[in-house]
């Protein structure tokens, strides 16, 4: 029940971080990479509500993308303006998300490769 609530709330944080990019690459900056980033973002939260280690690995890639790109951005700008510290923040704050994700994955690969006792030659 614990796996399936986070598992909720990191798809709702991604729709909502989804749904923020592609509005910037449809309107302040028009991109094609901010609204295919918004797109592949929305498409995989709803993914994610449904379970899969394939939605979970694109999930912990696109959030890893998301915070990098944060990251890249204020090494740039040094200090971000008011109008956009709250998506720093929420990048931030987007880290748990990452460690939940890379917990989860790890686990699934590292319990995947133990050989099976027992069954048929």
């Amino acid at each position: 029940m614990r796996e399936k609530m986070m598992i909720v709330i990191v798809a709702i944080n991604q729709l909502l971080l989804g749904f923020l990019w592609l509005a910037i690459g449809l309107s302040v900056i028009v991109t094609p990479l901010f609204v295919g980033f918004g797109l592949w973002g929305i498409v995989n939260a709803i993914l994610l509500f449904f379970s899969g280690v394939i939605s979970r690995i694109t999930a912990l890639g696109w959030h890893l993308i998301f915070i990098a790109y944060i990251l890249v951005r204020f090494v740039e700008v040094g200090a971000f303006p008011e109008s956009q510290r709250l998506i720093a923040w929420w990048a931030v704050v987007d880290v748990a998300s990452v460690a939940y994700f890379s917990k989860v994955l790890f686990g699934y690969l590292r319990n995947r490769d133990k050989p099976q006792l027992g069954g048929s030659i």
